[in-house]
């Protein structure tokens, strides 16, 4: 492969040419006002302007588009390969994202500590590209599946990478959340790229779904004896989820929650929980009331048994929470997050939205910055030069 042809593949975030990414310093705290701000800037240049047709992504609602003219029905329990240019508009994110069907978007995770609410971090996810952006589920769904297991180790690199650059770039982001499967830290490969820099200011967030985890407890060892490896290289690691898998029961917690830096709470989880009484029907009153005392209660007997066992835990709430929300539980929700330096809200004001990098340091219009260097193709993928990579490019 042409040093050219690897430069492209690659953007130059793990492997500087100069060394590696300079990690970000103390930038000063990026407050909601100002954010809000820079987001109004942003949606009203995207709706003002004229939507881009050529990289609409093609799917429908229950179907699956491969080639623009293929559309089948999909399965999610056996969902079908890759297309060609499925594969190939997933590369565009890392080597030309303005040319590409999906694009890496952020969403916000809110610090409660302080008058002030203040980004703490974003989270990373893939979104389709243009003025309505959706999250691709179906294109997911095949993208994690076993079949395109080389695919999606790759295009995960690729989205750790688009993290540190956008650290590197936009300072005020201060630090992102990847979602990662359990399995991945098994992959020889995945995990001997991310030794090979620091993980400062990433925060790999561990997929809940029970079958990305582990079977036997020989891999499991394995898992977390790597995850500590990645933590004293800078790493930080959370449970996503922790409502949503049965894993999650109160062994796991007494014997592994100290491996963890923070814990989520599940949007689903949290909208039982937190949705006002001002948005519930009259006659389902009684059952929601019902529904969210158990939610509330779940929420608190799990913080209450996490930071018994971990002090340092930090836990975050999918979903849109206000002061006044928290008032109107009253008793259901005793442990009081507002001022707290352990609870953050995930979404808040933006709660439907993530945004490109820029919008978080209000700088819409920056240029991405450099994107290639030169590195080893097989040291990160593990693959020769001629094979399906490097036709389907």
């Amino acid at each position: 492969m042409h040093r050219r042809t690897k430069a492209a593949l690659f953007p130059n975030v793990f492997f500087a040419c100069g060394g590696a990414p300079s990690q970000p310093t103390s930038p000063t705290p990026l407050i909601e006002e100002a954010f809000l701000d820079a987001v109004n800037r942003f949606d009203s240049k995207i709706h003002s302007s004229s939507p881009t047709k050529k990289w609409k992504h093609p799917g429908q609602r229950d179907q699956i588009n491969f080639d623009r003219e293929k559309p089948r029905e999909f399965n999610v329990n056996k969902p079908p390969a890759l297309s060609k240019t499925q594969i190939r508009h997933l590369r565009r994110m890392r080597t030309s994202p303005d040319e590409s069907w999906y694009q890496w978007r952020m969403m916000p995770i809110w610090s409660l500590d302080g008058e002030d609410r203040v980004v703490h971090g974003v989270e990373s996810l893939i979104r389709t590209a243009g003025s309505g952006t959706h999250a691709p589920w179906m294109d997911l769904v095949q993208l994690k599946h076993m079949s395109n297991r080389r695919e999606y180790i790759t295009w995960k690199l690729g989205e750790i990478q688009n993290a540190q650059n956008s650290m590197s770039l936009f300072p005020k982001i201060r630090r992102v959340f990847v979602n990662t499967l359990p399995r991945d830290f098994l992959d020889e490969r995945f995990y001997s790229t991310l030794l090979g820099f620091s993980g400062t200011g990433v925060v790999l967030e561990l997929d809940e779904s029970k079958n990305s985890w582990p079977q036997n407890q020989k891999s499991k060892k394995l898992l977390f004896s790597r995850l500590q490896n990645l933590r004293d290289l800078g790493y930080e690691i959370a449970l996503d989820d922790i409502g949503e898998n049965p894993l999650f029961n109160n062994e796991f917690i007494k014997e592994h929650i100290i491996d963890f830096d923070y814990v989520k709470f599940s949007f689903q989880q949290c909208s039982s929980a937190f949705t006002s009484a001002k948005n519930v029907k009259t006659s389902g009153s009684d059952e929601w009331q019902r529904r969210r005392k158990k939610e509330c209660k779940k929420i608190y007997e799990t913080w209450n048994s996490c930071r018994l066992l971990n002090k340092d835990l930090k836990f975050v709430l999918e979903f849109s929470v206000t002061k006044a929300l928290t008032e109107e539980l009253g008793d259901l929700f005793p442990c009081d997050i507002w001022g707290s330096s352990e609870w953050f809200i995930q979404g808040g004001a933006t709660a439907s939205s993530a945004y490109p990098p820029s919008v978080f340091s209000g700088e819409i219009g920056k240029p991405q910055g450099p994107r290639s260097c030169i590195i080893e193709l097989d040291r990160v993928c593990g693959w020769k030069k001629r094979n399906s990579f490097e036709r389907a490019a």
